[in-house]
């Protein structure tokens, strides 16, 4: 994702929700997870909200016939580093949990899967490959190997996959992989059909085994079905609440997404990821963007003229105009300003919540200057029941 200046005294993030939490401002000076700010104070001087961009798709994306789109090397690549992802083989039916994300042990083999999605929404990773015992046996596998990859029988240009060289296999030890991936997105209705072909122009072995000349092929069927409810966002997610309901839940102190978070939240070049997993019992929850602090009242008015705010959900853009902009003073005293929406309706699918703030002019928060162009990215995944 994208990366930007981190200062020892930064008091902020940007963050991207995929899972229900209870509100957490996560700036870096922190408030405690899960608490709401009680102190609103709204600053006399701000004269207008920022407004939502729309974001196009990557002009680097390669669209198929059908309407799915296919992320381009560079987004592929920055997308699996900046928050958890999900594999093809981990939706697929009768795919055993405790090989997730082991998706090299296929590459050797022909292998059907099929995958019931009921969100058009849901980026998925698609890769291929070929896994050798030591580098040298890599190498010398791959000459006489040839890669294969198609959308209902349309082939995918090679060139324009993210290609990742004498990677460590994730599931044994000692091996190493020649791998293609890419991230899918935009799953049209009815069945698509994904097909990877590792073609052996002759026998080969990869150190562990002999394989003989020939095709592997694995054929992967994704069915979606539309799914059963609706949301207000038509994005594939949850339900977003009205401005008045939000209020209300701010109000009856509702859990916050990130509240639900598992773990440690993971950090990478400027992007925080939070991972959440609900359950039965998990009801309405707010979703709180990041936030951003100055020293005083007039600092932060004056910063946020400055300042866009973009949330999107599962990669599509949600308006400002459905959140509630909230003032308050944090636990140092710092004045700060979110947005906050109130989220229902969580389906099974994995939900990705973006939040981002982009600096558009240099500005100082009274502790710090930042350029212009700095972006804060914060990210949330959720995996629903």
């Amino acid at each position: 994702m994208f990366i930007h200046r981190r200062k020892p005294t930064q008091y902020f993030l940007i963050v991207s929700i995929v899972v229900l939490a209870t509100f957490a401002c996560n700036f870096i000076t922190g408030n405690p997870s899960g608490a709401v700010p009680t102190e609103a104070v709204l600053p006399t001087a701000i004269t207008a909200m920022p407004t939502l961009t729309q974001i196009p798709v990557s002009p680097n994306s390669l669209p198929m016939d059908n309407g799915l789109v296919l992320e381009s090397a560079t987004d592929t690549e920055r997308d699996l580093s900046s928050y958890q992802v999900t594999y093809l083989e981990d939706l697929a039916d009768g795919f055993s949990g405790e090989n997730q994300s082991e998706v090299d042990m296929y590459f050797g083999e022909t292998h059907q899967f099929t995958i019931q999605l009921t969100s058009g929404k849901q980026p998925l990773v698609w890769a291929t490959g070929w896994c050798a015992q030591g580098e040298e046996t890599l190498k010398k596998n791959l000459e006489n190997i040839q890669f294969e990859m198609a959308v209902n029988g349309q082939p995918v240009d090679l060139q324009q996959v993210y290609r990742s060289n004498n990677e460590h296999s994730w599931h044994t030890a000692g091996n190493y992989c020649l791998i293609y991936r890419i991230l899918v997105n935009n799953w049209p209705e009815g069945t698509t059909t994904l097909t990877s072909k590792t073609i052996l122009q002759e026998s080969i072995h990869d150190g562990i085994a002999e394989h003989a000349a020939g095709e592997l092929t694995r054929t992967y069927t994704v069915i979606r079905s539309g799914g059963a409810g609706q949301n207000n966002s038509n994005s594939g997610g949850p339900i977003l609440g009205t401005q008045n309901e939000t209020q209300t839940a701010i109000n009856n102190g509702v859990k916050s997404v990130t509240s639900l978070a598992e773990g440690t939240p993971f950090s990478y070049n400027g992007t925080t990821r939070y991972d959440v997993k609900l359950n039965a019992a998990s009801g309405p929850l707010l979703w709180w963007s990041s936030g951003w602090c100055a020293t005083d009242d007039k600092i932060l008015a004056q910063n946020l003229g400055l300042i866009r705010f973009e949330l999107l959900m599962n990669d599509q853009p949600v308006t400002l105009e459905k959140a509630v902009p909230y003032f308050y003073k944090n636990s140092d005293g710092l004045s700060c300003f979110s947005y906050a929406i109130l989220m229902h309706g969580w389906n099974s699918d994995t939900t990705v919540l973006t939040s981002k703030i982009i600096i558009q002019a240099a500005l100082n928060d009274g502790i710090d200057d930042y350029s212009a162009g700095d972006e804060f990215v914060r990210h949330i995944v959720i995996n629903g029941p």
